[in-house]
């Protein structure tokens, strides 16, 4: 969320965690427009830390996005 936060179009983000022991995490941030979102999400950065991310990930991994009007 650092990363994002300091990424042009960054308006707000969340961090998070599922009650209880399952170790779910999520995280929602907020843009400006879908440019400035799409720009962050397939920067040089981004992408190594996803690629990191899918090589430790057991069972059930989605990323999802939406937009709102």
């Amino acid at each position: 969320m650092k990363f994002f936060a300091g990424q042009p179009g960054f308006l707000d983000g969340y961090m998070l965690r599922a009650h209880g022991n399952s170790g779910e995490v999520g995280r929602i941030s907020v843009w400006e427009n879908e440019s400035f979102a799409d720009q962050a999400a397939n920067s040089d950065h981004v992408m190594a830390l996803r690629s990191d991310l899918l090589q430790m990930v057991q069972g059930d991994h989605s990323e999802r996005s939406f937009t709102a009007d």
